[in-house]
């Protein structure tokens, strides 16, 4: 009887140093498992759960949080751990035999949640490059539509995207008129347009005197020219690849009102000047002419001088420039940059 005991003990003691030995092994052949966390309703964690699978990995999912990940990867007896969530991201660790997370996480960055495909091959791969075992087959690539002709029309019914460049030089003719007895005035407006970035927009101005209104009286006439140095800052209203363009802003130039005069006699001819200020509220709107590099404009300001610009014959006052002033210019713009 004491032999056949000691046989029954030698018997146990065998099964378990067997399972002993198995037991590691057992665990180690779990490599091919994988812990995903996070929400089931994260369209992310559904695309991360498909691509594991896809690869012939075994996917635990658990709706947790990060803080449970190290106990609900040993209770699952995995190789790795894939947690999802909004605010931290996409991580992944590599989890050791005993169900601890080893060494830091691949970040994979903030939670792309309009882009889950992306996100979640991304995922896949790091998985598949540390813990999938050579033996396992590879997924087949999907299989790509052959071919075919192209689409002739559709091709030449794409126009190509019109991008405005960040400067333009641009030229036209600027009228300007004034409530104080000065004629409308024709001059020739130079500007340059920058836009630094994003839809903010800088442009320059100069106007000089082309077509020349003048003052008659008993005393003689006069001419008047106007010359306008300044700028505006303006927001643009649509898109960049749009052929058309519109701006608002405010700006602000000087003015200087230069008259000759033409006296009868007995009468003296004299000429005289002055400078004002003009700020003024600035909007245009130009459209790309099909051409490389050229729009078509118009644009129009309306501001308020300070002070008035008084002109007179004889030492008696017959005008004055400035007080509310609307300009409207029409021309054309070259792309330079």
């Amino acid at each position: 009887m004491k032999a056949r005991g000691g046989r029954r003990r030698l018997a146990w003691h065998a099964v378990a140093f067997g399972l002993a030995l198995l037991g590691p092994a057992a665990r180690a052949s779990d490599s091919s498992r994988v812990l995903v966390e996070g929400s089931h309703d994260d369209p992310v964690m559904r695309r991360v759960v498909a691509e594991l699978r896809s690869s012939g990995l075994v996917v635990v999912e658990v709706e947790g949080s990060a803080s449970d990940a190290p106990a609900a990867a040993d209770r699952a007896v995995v190789g790795a751990l894939v947690g999802i969530g909004p605010g931290s991201g996409i991580r992944v660790w590599r989890v050791n035999p005993s169900g601890a997370r080893v060494g830091e996480p691949e970040v994979l960055g903030a939670h792309p949640g309009d882009d889950a495909a992306v996100a979640a091959v991304r995922a896949a791969e790091i998985v598949r490059a540390r813990l999938l075992p050579a033996d396992l087959p590879s997924p087949a690539p999907p299989a790509l539509p052959a071919a075919g002709p192209p689409d002739v029309d559709a091709v030449r019914s794409a126009p190509a995207p019109a991008k405005r460049s960040r400067f333009g030089l641009g030229a036209g003719g600027l009228a300007l008129f004034s409530p104080g007895g000065v004629p409308p005035a024709l001059n020739l407006a130079l500007m340059v347009r920058w836009l630094p970035s994003g839809p903010l927009v800088f442009r320059g101005l100069v106007a000089m005197p082309a077509a020349l209104p003048t003052l008659s009286s008993a005393e003689g006439q006069a001419s008047v020219s106007e010359w306008l140095l300044g700028g505006a800052v303006e927001w643009s209203l649509l898109a960049a690849d749009s052929p058309w363009d519109a701006t608002l802003g405010l700006g602000a130039a000087a003015a200087h009102i230069q008259t000759h005069g033409e006296a009868v006699a007995p009468f003296v001819s004299a000429g005289g000047d002055g400078w004002t200020s003009l700020p003024f509220v600035f909007a245009s709107a130009n459209r790309s002419l099909g051409v490389p590099y050229v729009r078509a404009g118009v644009q129009l300001l309306v501001g308020t001088t300070a002070p008035t610009v008084a002109i007179g014959f004889a030492g008696r006052q017959v005008a004055k420039w400035g007080g509310v002033l609307v300009g409207s210019a029409l021309g054309l713009e070259v792309e330079a940059y």
